[in-house]
């Protein structure tokens, strides 16, 4: 019997979803894609953080200084990657990446006002990000301790190193690997934004 498309599919963004609250989840920690000045390809591991299935974005959070931001305003196309080795499951996904930060951005405003300060840690980094070392040193602000104990205030605004990267999806695949013939789905979305299926051979 042939596989249901739309429970595939929304199956699929219930993973997501989960990866993005679950950090025990294999899609919390997904693989994103970029292009570099030279048009070699750059991929590096993030941590999802916000998924709209109504709206079809993904997002995740970075520092505004590291290279993916200038390789995204100069070519706003990405793709993700996510893998769930225990059901052999693999999700590609690619669309159009938006960038939020600073304290005029609504996104990146409620974004940052939600961040746990553990993490608001992150992006108080003295050094840019990939910058070259003449040796190692620590790259932890001094106020780290400090940042990490202090409760997010409804006030916050982001510092200019906080980023959202929010991609609007307009293409996922769905691999779905069995014993007994594997799975691929790819979707794309109408005028309307419905989802259209088309199987691919795996």
């Amino acid at each position: 019997m042939e596989p249901d498309t739309q429970a595939i599919y929304e199956s699929m963004w219930t993973k997501l979803e989960a990866g993005s609250s679950d950090r025990r989840s294999p899609f919390h920690t997904p693989v994103i894609a970029t292009t570099d000045s030279s048009g070699a390809p750059q991929i590096r591991t993030v941590v999802l953080r916000r998924v709209d299935r109504e709206e079809r974005i993904i997002c995740c959070h970075t520092d505004r200084r590291a290279a993916k931001v200038a390789e995204i305003m100069a070519c706003d196309r990405v793709s993700w990657l996510f893998y769930e080795a225990s059901s052999g499951i693999q999700v590609r996904a690619s669309g159009t990446c938006r960038i939020h930060c600073g304290p005029d951005d609504p996104i990146a405003i409620e974004t940052w006002r939600s961040v746990h300060p553990d993490s608001r840690v992150c992006y108080a980094a003295p050094i840019a990000p990939s910058s070259e070392l003449e040796h190692w040193v620590s790259n932890q602000s001094p106020e780290a301790r400090a940042i990490s104990l202090t409760p997010p205030g409804a006030d916050d605004d982001p510092p200019d190193t906080f980023v959202v990267l929010a991609t609007s999806i307009d293409r996922i695949e769905w691999l779905d690997l069995h014993h007994d013939g594997h799975h691929r789905v790819r979707y794309t979305f109408d005028e309307t934004g419905e989802s259209v299926a088309t199987w691919l051979a795996p």
